[in-house]
């Protein structure tokens, strides 16, 4: 792959995540000393769980058209792959007095998903609502390390953000790929 140099980041553990801008989604170590790393991988590229706390809204991934006359509420309803290999998750929804969906969230975070897997759940009232995971529904948190022999190398696959592990600064390369 070939990279093009967005910026740089001076960091260290202290400092928590840092979110990189839109459109840098590949890192390196500037570093000729070992660095390591926790990332979190952008949520296409690593199966994880589900985000619940704060519930990501999956109201934007809805794929059919759920309605119901009247209210309605429900809470641990466990899902149904249509497309995706993780397992175990369970959502809220509700209905408003006009019958119309305005929430849908997970309250079990269940393994395995990916941002874009289609699910599906059947609430009480037997309404089918069918949905893919939005940006943001999962969180995998990856520790690597990067070689002093090898400075300047860049992780093969895409992060949102990274954390620099001990209390040294370190300087990490952000970049995105030219296509």
């Amino acid at each position: 792959m070939i990279y093009y140099l967005n910026g740089t980041y001076t960091v260290q553990a202290t400092d928590g995540f840092q979110v990189l801008p839109t459109g840098s989604s590949y890192i390196a170590s500037a570093d000729d000393v070992d660095v390591e790393v926790t990332v979190v991988p952008l949520g296409t590229e690593f199966a994880a769980p589900l985000v619940i706390s704060p519930a990501v809204s999956q109201l934007a991934g809805v794929t059919n058209a759920p309605s119901y006359t009247g209210a309605a509420v429900g809470i641990n309803i466990a899902a149904t792959n249509i497309d995706s290999e993780g397992s175990g998750a369970k959502f809220s929804y509700a209905f408003d007095a006009n019958g119309v969906l305005t929430v849908l969230a997970a309250d079990t975070a269940g393994t395995g998903y990916k941002e874009g897997d289609h699910l599906s759940i059947t609430t009480n009232e037997a309404v089918v609502i069918n949905f893919r995971l939005v940006k943001g529904s999962n969180r995998a948190e990856v520790v690597v390390a990067f070689d002093a022999t090898q400075p300047c190398q860049f992780l093969p696959f895409p992060v949102r953000e990274v954390k620099v592990s001990g209390g040294t600064d370190r300087t990490i390369l952000y970049a995105r790929e030219l296509s």
